[in-house]
């Protein structure tokens, strides 16, 4: 779950080796896999860029890429929210909500052609968030080192 702190997710700050996997139950989910977080924080929805170890929180939705685009998916599946999932959710101190429930979902299908031009759309945006965010970041990585520069010399 903290890894998931964008749309994208292909790095992990919790790194895991293959036999360590193996050892707690984890499954590798392939690259442009949408993980749909299933218990706990229900709702959250990520799309993996590269092989990832995912646990038991997650379910991993691998579509048939000539019907479904995996960003379309995705994007589908997060625009439903938290409540959504919820109230699909059984009643149990923690939130879990089954496979069954999880495939039942009902989403559109329009023509593959036209997924595809919308992922396009959301990869450009996406990137655009990341740049930005960078972009972000070395500002106030440059604004600290003035601060620290106009203040130590004093």
């Amino acid at each position: 779950m903290p890894d998931l702190d964008g749309f994208f997710v292909g790095d992990a700050k919790n790194r895991l080796a293959e036999d360590a996997a193996a050892e707690v139950g984890t499954r590798l989910m392939p690259a442009n896999t949408v993980l749909l977080s299933c218990a706990g924080s229900l709702g959250k929805v990520a799309i993996t860029t590269r092989p990832v170890y995912s646990n038991q929180q997650f379910y991993g939705l691998v579509p048939n890429s000539e019907i479904l685009q995996y960003i379309f998916l995705a994007i589908q599946l997060k625009m439903f929210g938290e409540a959504y999932y919820f109230s699909i959710a059984g009643m149990s101190t923690l939130g879990f909500f089954s496979k069954e429930k999880a495939l039942d979902i009902k989403i559109i299908l329009p023509p593959i052609s036209l997924q595809q031009e919308f992922a396009g759309v959301v990869r450009r945006v996406e990137s655009l968030r990341t740049r930005m965010s960078e972009a972000d970041r070395q500002v106030d990585a440059l604004f600290e080192s003035l601060l620290a520069e106009s203040f130590t010399s004093c």
